[in-house]
């Protein structure tokens, strides 16, 4: 029996538990022959275990993102425990230094009490002379300039002091509501493994059966999910910094504005220049944008939204592996290292992206010229 903890790193392992032989399978990239016979097996099973599958399918890939989570608000908790480590030893050095301006100030307080208003008039009669008298009122005043600096200092220092303690307040804060986030997210990971645990115990003896072939594809469903994400990476990046060859798409200015549209076929050979799985394909039909890897049975569809006055981004709404639904998690993982933008500047002449239109074989985009 695998442990649980295998379990959340296997997603895409149960898809293929019913039809895989006891044979040793290494997945080096989507092209070597597991992914063959995966598709040519899953052929042969029946509805019934295409639902037990999809059912696994899905509470893996929620055990995943939970583990998704943990990390990232661990990494959280780290960041603020730094920066608690940081403001600490400054609150107290602003603390000692308001204490210190605090008792530079009591002290002058002190002074100025024991003088009285009197000693000073008394200094000022004594003078000799007027040269003498306008020094002793320069004294005097820049004593009291000197009051009012400190008295500044101190207010200052009281100021510091008092954000920067509500700054670690609040940092405390968030970071007590982080450990309760981290506390909510192992506590609801622990319900999917149990709910795994569960369903496993009800398929009685068919159990032992999924088990044992859940590690021979154990690691299909990252290799899958990791290939795409480094093969369209460059592709993305000279998508989204402008740098297709745009003599390709074909560009009508008129005086409403430009109109411009890529065909299909067009789209997919410029994208086989910078794929490094060539294998990849994109398909344009009605209001959605197909990106297919047909090797893995590997879909992604969704849509272009207008981001900005020249660029689009591809948002990605569903998704099938072998057949099998993706959570919109799993989807939103795949682009965690960016997502496909097309920036559209060099085509625009100046103009604002105004309407983007996905039809069948094609993609079209209207934008606005300015007036002056």
């Amino acid at each position: 029996m695998i442990h649980l903890k295998n379990l959340s790193r296997i997603s895409i392992a149960i898809i293929a538990a019913l039809v895989l032989s006891s044979t040793s399978i290494i997945i080096a990239n989507p092209k070597e022959d597991v992914f063959s016979q995966t598709e040519e097996k899953l052929t042969t099973i029946d509805e019934k275990e295409k639902e037990v599958l999809q059912k696994l399918f899905f509470i893996l890939q929620d055990i995943e993102e939970m583990e998704r989570q943990e990390e990232e608000i661990q990494k959280d908790i780290k960041t603020i425990q730094g920066q608690i480590q940081h403001l600490t030893p400054n609150i107290q050095r602003e603390k000692i230094s308001y204490e210190r301006k605090k008792m530079a100030l009591k002290e002058v307080l002190s002074i100025y009490q024991k003088r009285g208003v009197t000693s000073y008039l008394e200094i000022l009669l004594a003078s000799e002379n007027l040269s003498s008298l306008v020094k002793r009122i320069n004294i005097i005043r820049d004593l009291s300039k000197n009051t009012g600096n400190l008295l500044e200092e101190l207010d200052e220092k009281r100021k510091i002091l008092e954000e920067e303690k509500k700054e670690l307040d609040d940092t405390l804060y968030t970071l007590g509501k982080k450990q309760e986030e981290l506390l909510g997210t192992l506590i609801k990971n622990k319900k999917l493994r149990d709910d795994m645990q569960e369903y496993l115990t009800t398929l009685d003896s068919e159990r032992s059966y999924y088990e044992g072939q859940l590690n021979q594809i154990a690691n299909a469903w990252n290799k899958a999910r990791t290939a795409l994400s480094d093969s369209v990476s460059k592709f993305f990046e000279v998508l989204e910094k402008g740098d297709l060859p745009f003599e390709k798409v074909d560009i009508k200015i008129t005086l409403g504005g430009v109109r411009a549209s890529i065909d299909e076929i067009t789209f997919n050979e410029i994208a086989k220049e910078y794929l490094v799985d060539k294998d990849i394909r994109f398909c344009f039909s009605k209001d959605k944008m197909l990106v297919e890897v047909p090797s893995t049975q590997f879909s992604l569809s969704g849509s272009f939204v207008i981001v900005d006055d020249y660029t689009l981004e591809f948002r990605a709404e569903e998704g099938t592996f072998y057949g099998m639904s993706l959570t919109k998690e799993s989807i939103h993982d795949i682009f965690k290292n960016g997502h496909l933008r097309l920036n559209l500047k060099p085509v625009l002449y100046g103009g604002k992206l105004d309407k983007i239109t996905i039809k069948e074989g094609a993609l079209e985009i209207s934008s606005k010229l300015p007036l002056f």
